[in-house]
């Protein structure tokens, strides 16, 4: 067989990637010994050359075996100074493992069946030659000690991906550690009786036009068996569709997380108490038809009904979670532990799409409160009347001396039940859950730690004392007669207890001066809390006049090891939290634009907004602004030879999920997005 153009790219890519190894020499001289040999010597080569070949019917295997035994495994160096390893594996059998032959190629030895009648041996076992994901990069059973340590593969072996032109997809877990090895990957599709392909620095994929087509008739029949149930029609039964998901993680809410079930199109939050007569106790929602036709759909179109019934994992703790999905007659149950299908995220994705309009029911189904057909993302900001007017109309003298500190942040907060106001200075909440009953009496509280007074309390925050207009906290042993409404002096007070845990040259400490000298930041401490346990939380949105842009900002400070591609404890490093805000803004920018434009109208009648911020409001600007889909990160306290030992790595490791960062010493007083003398900006 010629040797063809496509193996003379494959053959350009190996050798054109090699890296420098060290290796050890019998036979070269010794550089300091006269007359000894034997030392230490830079080779080029691999560590590893790892094959991932599919087992599929549409691929050539003639040509697969040609290029493996007489280009592949003559390339490989095999000399007494330096070995390279050849690994092959095939993908998959039912249970999603590789299959091997146990021992390494070299181009001198080998197990002891030869390489290519163990790939014709295991091509002509195998039952099932169209499962598509590759759940693993090597096999539990290792054919290297190294492989048990997580070393291989590593940034010193090229990996080769055989697929036909469908191609096939990489198991969640695994894309990761794939995205730090496209350096050195090569895709080759070998179809029969087609053109082969080469594509290098690339993860292989799973065609979605063929997807597309595979399922057509598929969602074609879904849809028009959903047909029956016009969409003026609010209900679908059981038999029509059936969704259970549950997940628990050790490290979020004490290991409990409320499962999920959407019965025809009702949805039940279950409090999760295990009892089963208290099934029906939960929070119950109707879900508009369309959305579950669209689920339905989505999960066909992800594969729903072809995952395994059971990911397990090796270790002791980490998230555990179950799913049930039934329609169209068909069912899965499946579950994992720290392991999980592939798309899972996908998944996960499509159920919290579909719940996140719901609109709330009673018990028997009749609808109780509806927000017409969607309900949205974020509760709307909606203070109690009475609590509105008193502090626009008649304002006690504690509110004005709050608002008119310029080191206090005042924030307007929802959350499932209710709206209320918290104050801030450096990060700690003075002032925090500020609501009034129907007879205009206020309630609020602070945290014990900032009451300048040593106090035995049980609870972390203590309720103040409001009466005619005045706050104190004389209800409390010992007490603290008078607060004189927060004057000065008190103030300061609490804000030196404060600082005992929020000093102004740390992260808090930071993000807050930024508040006070950028008069364009809007909000801070935004969080969401997801139904299925994920949480999202962002330092600070500023409104930026320059681009017309509404812009999530992280900050961090210089020393924090999250910059620095490290995990710290259970925490995300700086990519991941960049990722997450980024898929959240782009997910739900709409809801999040919205949202501030409401918040921004509110905090005006309130007279919480700066001068700038306040024209932009009345002048009615806000239409002209939306969301930018990506994070700014702002890190503080930089010196210039920080920045120049440290920047053009994280630059490189979030430009993608982020707009830009920039490096600032002491607080900046203009963050807009523009190019400057330390800003970095991405496209």
């Amino acid at each position: 067989m010629e040797n063809e153009k496509w193996i003379r790219k494959v053959y350009q890519f190996y050798f054109r990637k090699r890296v420098d190894l060290s290796s050890y020499s019998s036979t070269t001289p010794h550089k300091r010994l006269e007359g000894q040999f034997g030392r230490q010597r830079s080779v080029k080569g691999y560590e590893h050359v790892i094959v991932y070949l599919q087992l599929s019917t549409r691929i050539d295997f003639e040509k697969a075996k040609h290029f493996l035994r007489f280009h592949l495994l003559e390339w490989v160096k095999n000399n007494k100074d330096f070995t390279e390893s050849l690994d092959i594996f095939l993908f998959n059998n039912e249970e999603g493992k590789l299959l091997h032959n146990g021992k390494s190629w070299t181009r001198f030895g080998g197990p002891k069946v030869p390489l290519l009648k163990f790939i014709d041996n295991t091509v002509t076992e195998t039952k099932s030659d169209n499962i598509r994901t590759i759940r693993q990069l090597y096999p539990v059973t290792s054919l290297n000690n190294k492989y048990i340590d997580g070393q291989h593969p590593n940034n010193k072996d090229l990996l080769i991906f055989i697929t036909d032109m469908e191609g096939c997809e990489v198991d969640d877990r695994l894309t990761e550690k794939l995205k730090r090895r496209l350096n050195r990957m090569i895709w080759i599709k070998l179809e029969k009786e087609k053109d082969v392909i080469i594509e290098t620095r690339k993860i292989p994929i799973l065609n979605d036009s063929l997807e597309k087509i595979t399922n057509e008739t598929e969602l074609e029949a879904n849809i028009n068996n959903i047909s029956n149930h016009p969409s003026s029609k609010k209900y679908l039964d059981k038999s029509d569709f059936y969704l259970y998901y549950r997940t628990s993680d050790p490290w979020i809410n004490q290991g409990m997380a409320k499962p999920i079930e959407i019965s025809g199109n009702i949805l039940t939050i279950a409090d999760d108490l295990r009892m089963s007569f208290l099934r029906n106790m939960g929070e119950t929602y109707l879900i508009p038809v369309d959305r579950v036709i669209e689920l339905k759909n989505k999960l066909l179109q992800l594969n729903i009904f072809q995952i395994e019934k059971d990911y397990p994992s090796i270790s002791m703790d980490g998230t555990r979670w179950k799913l049930s999905v039934k329609f169209g007659g068909r069912s899965i149950r499946s579950k994992g532990h720290n392991n999980y299908p592939a798309r899972w995220k996908q998944i996960v994705d499509a159920i919290e799409e579909c719940i996140k309009y719901k609109n709330k029911t009673n018990m028997k189904g009749v609808q109780i409160m509806s927000n017409g057909n969607q309900i949205k993302l974020l509760k709307k900001v909606n203070l109690n009347v009475n609590l509105l007017n008193i502090l626009k109309n008649n304002p006690p003298k504690w509110w004005e001396n709050m608002k008119n500190d310029k080191e206090i942040v005042i924030e307007l907060r929802s959350d499932k039940s209710k709206s209320y106001i918290d104050c801030y200075y450096n990060g700690g909440c003075i002032l925090g859950g500020l609501n009034c009953d129907g007879k205009g009496n206020f309630k609020g509280k602070i945290h014990y730690k900032y009451i300048p007074i040593k106090l035995n309390n049980k609870g972390d925050y203590v309720k103040y004392n409001f009466k005619n207009q005045q706050i104190d906290l004389n209800h409390l042993k010992p007490s603290i007669k008078d607060l004189n409404n927060f004057d000065i002096k008190t103030i300061s007070l609490i804000k030196k207890q404060v600082e005992n845990y929020y000093p102004n040259n740390s992260e808090k400490g930071y993000q807050y001066k930024f508040i006070q000298k950028d008069p364009y930041f809007i909000d801070s401490e935004f969080q969401y809390n997801e139904l299925l346990g994920k949480n999202t939380r962002i330092d600070l949105v500023r409104l930026d006049h320059s681009v017309n842009k509404i812009v999530f900002v992280e900050l961090k400070l210089f020393g924090n090891q999250e910059l620095f591609n490290s995990k710290n404890g259970k925490k995300r490093n700086i990519e991941e939290q960049l990722k997450l805000y980024n898929d959240f803004i782009t997910r739900f920018k709409y809801d999040l634009r919205e949202y501030y434009i409401d918040l921004l109208k509110l905090k005006k009648e309130l007279g919480l907004l700066s001068d700038e911020v306040s024209k932009i409001v009345s002048n009615n600007e806000l239409g002209q602004y939306s969301v930018a889909k990506k994070p700014l990160l702002i890190i503080a306290g930089c010196t210039q030879k920080w920045i120049k030992n440290n920047a053009e790595d994280i630059n490189h490791r979030i430009e993608k999920h982020a707009l830009g960062c920039y490096y600032f010493g002491e607080v900046n007083k203009n963050s807009d997005i523009k190019e400057g003398r330390n800003r970095c900006l991405f496209k």
